[in-house]
C-alpha cells in the first residue's frame, strides 16, 4: 500500500473514530483491512451527508452534492487508470479530498458498484428537498437509497455468497433508517421534515401541527406505536443476513443490528415519549454488546 493511500486511511480512521458513533463501535471486530474499508466508506457518506446539510438552500445542496458526485465520478476513474492518482482539486476543502485515495482504494477491491453511491447521494437530496411523505411506499423509497443501499455498499465489503443477502441486507437498511425516524421526530418536525407518512397521521387522527409541537395525545401515542411495530418487521425479515456474510464479518452486523434494535428497545420501555426523551444506548452497553459478540462463536 502506497503512503498516500495509507495517510488517507489514516485520515478516514480518525473521522470516522471522532463521528461515526453507533456504527463505529460494530467496526471493532472487523479485521484491520475490512475496518479501514468501513471507515472510508463512512467518511465519504459524512462529507456527503455536510455538503448537503450545511448548504444554505435546497438549489445550493444540489450543487454540492452534484459536486461532490462529480469528484466521486473522477477520483474511481483515475485510480484505476493510475494507482498514485491525485483527486481533482475543484473546490472541495483539503480535509474532504484527503480521504479519496482511501475511497477508491476501498470501492476497486471489494468491486462496489458506483451506482449505489448516485443512489445515496439522491437521499442526502431528498432531506433537503422533501418535507413530507405521502404514504409508506414514498417513504420506502427514501429509506432505500439512505440507508439501504449503504448496506448494499457495506455487504460488499462483508464479503458473500448467497444473494439472498441483498434482499435481507435491504431490509436491514429500512429497518435502521425507521428506527433513526422514530427516535428523531421531535429534532426532525423542529427542520420542518415529517417522515412518518400523511397516510398513517390521518389513520390515526393525528394533525402534522400536533408532531410539529410534540402535542402528547392517545392518538400520537398509537401512532409512534404503530411506526415501531412496522419497524420491528423489517428487523424480523432482515434476521438472516448476519448469517449469509462472511465468518470474519458476522460479529460487526450483529453488533450493529443489536445496539439499533437497542435504540427501538428504549423507546418501547419510554412508552414511546420521543418528544421527551431522545432514546440511546449508553456506551457502557454498546461496549457489553461488542464483547459479547466477540466471544460467541460465528
Amino acid at each position: 500500500m502506497s503512503n498516500a493511500i495509507e495517510s488517507s486511511f489514516e485520515f478516514c480512521r480518525r473521522l470516522t473514530r471522532r463521528e461515526a458513533g453507533n456504527f463505529y463501535f460494530s467496526f471493532l471486530t472487523l479485521p484491520p483491512v475490512k475496518r479501514n474499508a468501513m471507515c472510508a466508506i463512512y467518511a465519504w457518506m459524512r462529507r456527503l451527508d455536510d455538503l448537503a446539510d450545511d448548504a444554505p438552500s435546497p438549489t445550493q445542496a444540489r450543487t454540492a452534492v452534484e459536486e461532490w458526485r462529480k469528484q466521486t465520478h473522477d477520483s474511481l476513474k483515475s485510480a484505476s487508470n493510475d494507482s498514485s492518482f491525485l483527486p481533482h482539486p475543484s473546490s472541495l476543502a483539503e480535509e474532504s479530498s484527503a480521504l479519496w485515495p482511501a475511497f477508491a482504494d476501498t470501492v476497486h477491491r471489494y468491486k462496489i458498484p458506483q451506482g449505489h453511491f448516485d443512489e445515496i447521494a439522491e437521499g442526502a437530496l431528498m432531506d433537503q428537498e422533501i418535507s413530507r411523505y405521502e404514504t409508506f411506499d414514498d417513504l420506502y423509497r427514501y429509506c432505500y437509497r439512505v440507508a439501504s443501499v449503504v448496506g448494499l455498499v457495506c455487504l460488499r465489503v462483508f464479503e458473500y455468497a448467497d444473494k439472498e443477502a441483498e434482499q435481507t441486507g435491504e431490509w436491514l437498511g429500512i429497518a435502521f433508517q425507521l428506527t433513526n425516524i422514530l427516535r428523531d421526530v421531535r429534532e426532525d418536525a423542529g427542520r420542518g421534515r415529517i417522515y412518518i407518512p400523511q397516510e398513517d397521521l390521518r389513520k390515526h387522527g393525528v394533525d402534522a401541527q400536533d408532531v410539529v409541537h410534540g402535542r402528547w395525545s392517545e392518538a400520537m401515542h398509537s401512532l409512534l406505536r404503530s411506526f415501531a411495530e412496522r419497524t420491528e418487521t423489517y428487523y424480523d425479515r432482515a434476521r438472516p443476513v448476519a448469517g449469509l456474510v462472511s465468518m470474519e464479518a458476522r460479529p460487526t452486523l450483529r453488533i450493529m443490528t443489536e445496539i439499533y434494535h437497542g435504540i427501538l428497545d428504549e423507546m418501547k420501555k419510554n412508552d414511546y415519549r420521543v418528544f421527551d426523551h431522545r432514546a440511546r444506548v449508553p456506551t457502557w452497553k454498546k461496549l457489553a454488546i461488542v464483547l459479547k459478540h466477540q466471544l460467541l462463536p460465528a
